[in-house]
């Protein structure tokens, strides 16, 4: 916080700095653009070699280039600019967390000394801060080393300009369902690398019947036969049968010689091709893609949930909007001013960079109550509504005298 309050008394670099996302577009739409033009342009010189169909047309991917990489650059030093204190913090933060983990295991409980004990490892755990340590830990950060990893690329396609392609890949980052779609393999890594190994294994067991069975219906290049398949060894055999089953639609039989009735192995073949079909086409392959839908479409539900319930409560008090809509109570006039959470941010700043000694009463109790990293500071409750309940219950205490005088009176009467 004190490094953006430095930053903001330059307001000409604090607002350059902070439109790093705005040049990460900019660099995205020129990529768009180059690729564009590569698409209408680019024709084949030779067997190895392109050109573009215009001359003015080469030299405007370049122009275009140079821009798209000045832009990857003052992206990755304007967030530099911005977030290199951040990073630098959120690491000496991950390293308390985990010395205090650490301190909390029994181990060190039960040795001697202990107290003595977990001082000096304390001192030992402590983060000291290098050139060079700060520096590996700026390019561990994810947007750091995104950013090198553009900018890298970038410089190379104005070289090879094909790699200006590789980098319409950054859509995917800039789009979180595109991410979800990444995530949802890269969750569930460990239960997909298990099922393709399964998969692997059966398809082994198929290549070694192959093999042993029904090599000769494998067609080589000699044979007049749509895709070439070989099965002189196990090794052909596991790599036709891999490259081929899979790919097929019907599974290895659409592709492999086919067997007539007169063949003694007509029945047997059935057999392989039909199992080849059922167990590797229709039920591996489904459990795989199974697998990665489901988990898309977790990741989805979880990200509508979160919206809502950033929408629908109130991220300081937790109330619900419905409660405010049962009293007829303005939902945006208590999330916007009365528990603004911009404004409980400024004050916690404001807090946290105050002195103790010149805080007041007030002031005192909740900044204690941050350091002890203890939320009841926070209100659990809206005024709106306890105004509201009030007026209520004064009006039905109101309604229930009206109701014993009327009765008393009918009584009398």
């Amino acid at each position: 916080m004190e490094y953006q309050q430095k930053l903001s008394r330059y307001p000409f670099l604090s607002k350059a700095c902070g439109m790093w996302k705005v040049y990460a577009s900019a660099s995205f739409y020129l990529v768009v653009v180059i690729n564009l033009i590569l698409l209408f342009s680019a024709t084949r010189e030779t067997q190895d070699n392109w050109e573009f169909s215009s001359e003015a047309l080469g030299s405007a991917v370049r122009f275009i280039g140079v821009f798209q990489v000045l832009f990857a650059v003052l992206v990755l030093v304007c967030y530099l600019t911005e977030y290199y204190p951040v990073i630098i913090k959120k690491n000496e933060l991950a390293v308390d967390r985990e010395t205090h983990r650490l301190y909390d295991k029994e181990t060190y409980s039960r040795v001697q000394g202990s107290v003595l004990m977990k001082a000096l490892i304390k001192n030992k755990k402590h983060f000291q801060r290098t050139k060079l340590g700060d520096f590996l830990l700026v390019l561990q950060d994810l947007q750091v080393s995104y950013s090198l990893l553009y900018l890298l690329v970038s410089l190379l396609a104005l070289i090879h300009f094909m790699l200006y392609g590789v980098l319409l890949l950054d859509l995917v980052k800039r789009n979180e369902n595109l991410l979800n779609v990444l995530r949802s393999v890269s969750l569930n890594s460990k239960q997909l690398l298990l099922t393709s190994l399964f998969g692997v294994i059966v398809l082994y067991l198929f290549s070694t019947l192959g093999l042993v069975y029904f090599s000769e219906y494998y067609l080589a290049e000699t044979d007049d036969a749509e895709m070439n398949t070989y099965c002189g060894d196990l090794l052909e055999c596991f790599v036709s049968t891999s490259a081929v089953g899979l790919r097929a639609g019907g599974g290895l039989g659409d592709w492999i010689g086919q067997a007539t009735q007169e063949d003694s192995k007509y029945w047997a073949r059935m057999a392989f091709d039909l199992s080849f079909f059922i167990v590797v086409t229709v039920v591996l392959l489904n459990i795989i893609f199974g697998i990665i839908i489901d988990t898309f479409g977790e990741l989805r539900d979880e990200r509508k949930a979160k919206l809502q319930e950033m929408a629908e409560n109130c991220f300081i008090c937790g109330l619900n909007k419905f409660q405010f809509e049962m009293k007829r109570l303005s939902w945006n006039k208590h999330t916007q001013i009365d528990h603004n959470l911009f404004s409980y941010l400024s004050f916690l700043v404001h807090i946290n960079c105050k002195p103790l000694e010149e805080c007041n009463g007030a002031e005192k109790y909740v900044k204690e109550q941050m350091q002890e990293n203890n939320l009841g500071f926070f209100p659990q409750n809206s005024q709106l509504l306890e105004e509201c309940q009030s007026t209520q219950n004064e009006l039905i205490v109101e309604s229930l005298k009206n109701i014993q005088e009327e009765i008393f009176n009918i009584a009398n009467s």
